[in-house]
């Protein structure tokens, strides 16, 4: 399930990025256990390609997740935050912050700051630092993923 596109304000996508920064950190984290299991496999056996299914599925459910958040995921671990304007706020992992912006035509390689005025960040609607993340990924209608178990 893939929900609409919101339209973000710099304050609404910075107060959901330490949502989305646990997802992502989460699964990079199982990403590179797969990757590190195939660089040790044999080009066509079906244990490597086992692991690249398995892999493909973990990166998968991440874009479906931050796809349910109303983002916008244009690479592996780039999320964009549609602004209204023909513009997103721009965030690749492991960036600290949201602190560029670029035009639809653009893309990533037309990212500048984000305006200093908009930098300034005020207080949040959202706590999202109080919540675990199973409340937040709940609150947005994300389920809970099976334990990782090792290959």
């Amino acid at each position: 399930m893939i929900t609409k596109n919101r339209v973000f304000t710099l304050e609404e996508a910075r107060e959901l990025l330490p949502l989305i920064r646990r997802i992502t950190e989460k699964t990079v984290e199982k990403a590179e256990v797969y990757l590190t299991q195939l660089e040790y496999m044999a080009q066509n056996s079906k244990e490597r390609k086992n692991v690249s299914d398995e892999l493909n599925t973990v990166v998968n459910q991440w874009i479906e997740k931050i796809q349910r958040l109303g983002c916008h995921v244009n690479g592996l671990w780039l999320i964009d935050f549609d602004n209204g304007d023909g513009e997103y706020w721009c965030w690749q992992y492991p960036e600290e912050e949201i602190a560029y912006k670029h035009l639809q035509e653009t893309g990533f390689a037309g990212r500048v700051p984000a305006e200093e005025e908009e930098l300034s960040i005020n207080p949040g609607i959202f706590d999202l630092d109080s919540l675990s993340l199973s409340e937040s990924e709940r609150s947005y209608g994300l389920s809970e993923e099976p334990p990782f178990t090792e290959l």
